[in-house]
């Protein structure tokens, strides 16, 4: 009876009978699976129970509509006891890692095409939420304390029990109802896919579709990153090990990095919490983007950040930069990705404080969401900038609500402010320290990081004296650090000079060097002010020598 009532849903369909009903192997629900062929080959599903019918076929319709990759819903039962959907194959995603699951060692496309379908999970989670009817939803429509407490038991039951692991269950029941307190009071709330592993991904095209989503609801995302983590990094369940028979083989399990994939998970996750446009406009000819300061490698954010900026398919041209807020740390870099709609990487570069990457756009680049990543490998403060100009030649400056930028030649960007009354005081200081300079370069008015000094003038002297409080050589870059206290920012400061120097200084040491304010760059009134010393700095990083410490003393 159900397989005609599918044979009519696809004459319906197509306008022809189909020439063969082929039964599919069953799942974990009281759905059954057909493949339908003749004029195209189809999948149809008969269910007794409308209700999770009616919650898969409307999510699906769902997703579809926001480009996510899920299957469409082509036909459907007036009582939706039946429908068609498109034909995924039959290749998942776990048969397609077999090499991997057996193993432990994980060959290259298997490593992307898991990461591939781990970082689409965010798509469906923050996307698919977008104007969602959660009353849908099957059984439940929000992940409810219920919920939690039955995950953080499943991974009690399913994984320390069965792979051995000691554990006292009193404390850890305790701690499992103080973790589903908490859980259910963190805000946002997104779709919770309740299902995600490796057999309800299948592989089509070598691209990843999910399905079996219907058992989603509304939930925290907290709780669904940590029921993420606990699954990836810990559980037989998910991907490699979803093979609930061979759950005893844990320590192969172990050779496989979880811990890696887990991680890119949470960065995905945490890259959607974190609002990085701090900033933003946007007008007929260019797209800006700014972050707030971005703090790297402090234990709370990894290396990483990303902005995922709408770039149309028009020709045109591209500009990443970061700004530190102690202008003189300048040797500090930050590596700069750009990555067009596919993934592929159409640009790199690793810049100081003062330079910029640009990319011209070439006509046919797709349009699209792209990657601008921002990579910093030491414990830094960045602001981080995004630029698209829909006219390949423009290369004004880009006005900001508050301040502004000049880029100039050699991949040079130079910060201003528009706020008035920057010269404050008549006579220059006679000593600087490394906190006063830095304060050279900051406009009081508005508190901005600017390119050009508070109280000096091109021509004038800077006499700088501070305390080394540490210094270091290294014999690969034949280069010695001295190192500083900027006291405003509490940030410790380090400034190379060639050779090695460490048989005439140590720490403790007070150094004095003597810098010359030079005129690096004139824009609408504006000229742009540095130090000879850090214009040395930049002509290292495009390649020169370091500077000499006795051309500063």
């Amino acid at each position: 009876m159900n397989t005609e009532l599918l044979a009519q849903l696809y004459q319906s369909y197509t306008g022809e009978a189909p020439t063969s009903i082929e039964p599919l192997p069953g799942a974990g629900s009281n759905r059954k699976y057909f493949r339908l062929k003749g004029k195209e080959s189809l999948i149809g599903v008969y269910g007794t129970s409308t209700e999770e019918n009616r919650a898969f076929i409307y999510m699906a319709r769902h997703f579809s509509q926001k480009g996510l990759p899920v299957p469409r819903i082509l036909a459907e039962a007036t009582d939706q006891s039946a429908y068609l959907q498109d034909d995924l194959g039959d290749i998942s995603l776990f048969q397609l890692i077999k090499q991997g699951r057996e193993s432990g060692n994980f060959s290259d496309e298997e490593t992307n095409i898991l990461k591939r379908t781990i970082r689409l999970l965010p798509q469906i989670q923050f996307e698919g939420s977008k104007d969602m009817d959660f009353s849908y939803c099957y059984p439940l429509a929000t992940f409810n304390r219920r919920s939690v407490l039955w995950d953080l038991n499943y991974f009690k039951y399913c994984f320390l029990k069965a792979t051995g692991l000691e554990f006292q269950e009193n404390l850890l029941e305790d701690d499992f109802e103080r973790m589903a307190d908490t859980l259910l009071q963190i805000e946002p709330q997104v779709f919770m896919y309740r299902d995600f592993q490796s057999r309800n991904i299948m592989i089509r095209e070598e691209k990843p579709y999910f399905i079996d989503f219907q058992g989603g609801r509304k939930g925290k995302i907290v709780a669904l990153t940590l029921s993420l983590v606990m699954c990836i990094s810990f559980s037989n369940t998910t991907f490699a090990y979803a093979d609930n028979e061979n759950i005893s083989s844990s320590a192969e399990a172990s050779k496989v990095n979880w811990w890696k994939i887990g991680w890119i998970i949470l960065s995905d996750y945490v890259e959607k919490l974190i609002d990085l446009d701090g900033q933003s406009e946007k007008d007929s000819s260019w797209a800006y983007l700014v972050s707030p300061s971005i703090e790297y490698n402090t234990g709370d954010m990894g290396p990483e950040v990303y902005f995922r900026p709408e770039v149309d398919n028009s020709v045109g041209s591209i500009r990443m930069h970061g700004h530190r807020i102690i202008f003189v740390d300048i040797f500090t870099q930050i590596a700069l990705i750009l990555s067009d709609a596919s993934g592929d990487t159409v640009s790199q570069a690793t810049t100081g404080t003062n330079q910029y990457m640009f990319y011209t756009k070439k006509a046919g680049d797709s349009s699209g969401t792209w990657k601008a990543q921002f990579v910093s490998t030491e414990t830094y403060k960045w602001q981080l900038y995004y630029a698209h100009y829909y006219n390949a030649n423009a290369r004004s400056s880009v006005p900001m609500t508050e301040d502004g930028f000049y880029f100039g030649d050699n991949n040079r960007v130079y910060q201003f402010s528009v706020a008035e009354s920057y010269r404050l005081n008549s006579l220059p200081p006679e000593v600087v320290d490394m906190t006063q300079l830095n304060a050279q370069f900051i406009n009081p008015a508005d508190g901005k990081t600017v390119d050009y000094l508070k109280d000096f003038n091109a021509g004038d002297q800077v006499h700088f004296s501070d305390i080394i409080i540490d210094i270091s050589y290294d014999a690969t870059e034949d280069a010695t650090t001295f190192y500083f206290t900027e006291d405003t920012y509490e940030e410790n400061i380090g400034w190379k000079f060639a050779g090695n120097l460490l048989d005439q200084y140590s720490a403790g040491d007070v150094l004095n060097l003597t810098f010359d304010v030079l005129n690096v760059g004139n824009y609408q009134g504006i000229t742009f002010e540095s130090l000879d010393y850090f214009e040395a700095a930049y002509a290292h990083n495009n390649g020169a020598a370091y500077p000499n410490i006795q051309d500063y003393q």
